[in-house]
């Protein structure tokens, strides 16, 4: 199965943590993973190790507008079959 996340990444606490290991498990069991993370830093690294394909979109740069079009173009190219988005911003944006 194909699976994208969507998540902040902007510090390395509880919820980072459980992205990390969904994903790491995710992977292990033979699913397709990638996400979009939408700070460069620790997430983004731990989940590049474990397998995921990893697409950074700092949000310090880009405008809400900027990165919905972003996403909505990396989902488009990659398709995936589940979209799992973690907190209010990315619900909004993988919406």
């Amino acid at each position: 199965m194909k699976i994208m996340h969507i998540a902040s990444g902007d510090k390395w606490a509880g919820a980072e943590v459980q992205v990390w290991t969904l994903c790491a498990e995710l992977v292990k069991q033979g699913h397709a993973v990638s996400a979009i993370i939408l700070n460069p830093g620790r997430l983004a690294e731990q989940l590049m190790q474990a397998g995921v394909t990893v697409t950074v979109l700092d949000e310090t740069r880009f405008s809400f507008g900027k990165l919905l079009q972003k996403i909505r173009l990396e989902l488009r190219r990659t398709q995936p079959e589940v979209v799992h988005t973690h907190r209010q911003k990315e619900n909004i944006l993988g919406r």
